[in-house]
């Protein structure tokens, strides 16, 4: 939370959870200059609660590696979720599906393992057929997912959300993204540029 200090206060404690909640309340009735100041805070916090894990992990492995225990390992580190933090209107997870709610980050290490780096199509269903070939298992027919880097860049994804009524779902295809809300609404998305 070092960058806090750098960012003049606001009125609400977020550390209390009964005062982020009157925050999210205010926050649309806020003026431009309070609401992006407010937004810096939530910014920083979010940063530092990925720096904080990013913190424990690696002390984590320093231990287990001063124990021997990572000579023949594999690492399977993934998130389940981003975070919307206003792009789009809303704070939160699992509100809508836009990229900064549903993208994750998924990491495979081993000494063995050569560095390597993948962005494309990937999904949850993936890391287990993966990890299974990294540890030279055989992967079960029946397994729908695909490894890691093998997922046909030209089969489109799909997403749904479903809340009653809130309802919406999601085809992306390479950089196009085409969202769909069971009141009508639409949405189209150049990811490589929106």
């Amino acid at each position: 939370l070092e960058g806090l200090k750098d960012l003049a206060p606001i009125e609400y404690n977020l550390d209390n959870q009964s005062a982020f909640r009157s925050m999210v309340e205010a926050l649309p009735e806020m003026d431009e200059a309070e609401r992006a100041l407010t937004l810096e805070h939530l910014r920083v916090r979010y940063e530092g609660e990925i720096a904080y894990v990013d913190d424990r992990i690696g002390a984590l492995l320093d231990h287990a590696g001063a124990l021997g225990l990572l000579d023949d390992a594999l690492v399977v580190f993934w998130t389940d979720h981003g975070e919307q933090i206003f792009e789009h209107g809303t704070l939160g997870h699992d509100l809508e599906i836009y990229d900064e709610e549903n993208r994750a980050v998924a990491a495979f290490w081993s000494p063995n393992l050569l560095p390597g780096e993948w962005s494309g199509a990937t999904l949850h269903q993936d890391i287990w057929p993966t990890t299974l070939r990294l540890l030279e298992l055989d992967v079960p027919a029946i397994w729908t997912g695909a490894l890691v880097g093998d997922r046909d860049a030209s089969r489109p994804l799909f997403a749904l959300r479903s809340r009653g009524e809130d309802t919406v779902h999601a085809a992306t295809l390479g950089d196009r993204k085409l969202m769909y809300w069971w009141t009508g609404e639409r949405a189209f998305f150049h990811l490589d540029e929106d």
